[in-house]
């Protein structure tokens, strides 16, 4: 019910997905975007942060309404692919939802001072591809660190 998007702060480059009961926000995704390179390749990127329900509305499919529907929205935009991470326990609800587990790939959030590397955080690299590029370039892909400048403490 009333599920977003809504643009958010223009520096945050993030358009959040929320689902309201009662005028009050029960559930949360936002989707950014970023380009970056590997490998030589260049690419736009999205990927999911600040998923998040209430404890009181779980289990009622609010979080998975809400990533279909930015997941609708990510593929209306055309990137090459969409990354991001999660705990190892959230692995299988985002596999359903149609992203793949890279365990051997790393997210690193970063500014050029200070790289925010998601395996130190014990985190699990999701990915899925949506250009014939990053279809090509999957193997690459899916191994090292992908760096995004995500600024300073910055994860995905």
């Amino acid at each position: 019910p009333g599920g977003g998007p809504f643009p958010t702060a223009p520096e945050s480059h993030a358009i959040s997905f929320v689902c309201l009961e009662n005028g009050r926000a029960v559930s949360h995704t936002a989707v950014r975007q970023a380009v970056f390179s590997h490998c030589g390749e260049r690419y736009h990127a999205c990927g999911l942060s600040e998923v998040a329900t209430h404890p009181d509305y779980r289990g009622r499919g609010l979080a998975s309404e809400l990533i279909r529907r930015a997941e609708r929205y990510i593929a209306a935009l055309a990137p090459d692919l969409s990354v991001f991470t999660c705990a190892p326990e959230r692995v299988e609800f985002y596999r359903r939802a149609g992203w793949e587990p890279v365990p051997s790939a790393c997210l690193v959030g970063r500014s050029r001072e200070k790289p925010f590397r998601s395996d130190e955080l014990g985190l699990i690299t999701l990915l899925r591809c949506y250009s014939p590029k990053a279809v090509a370039h999957y193997g690459e892909l899916k191994q090292g660190d992908l760096c995004i400048e995500l600024g300073e403490g910055n994860l995905w």
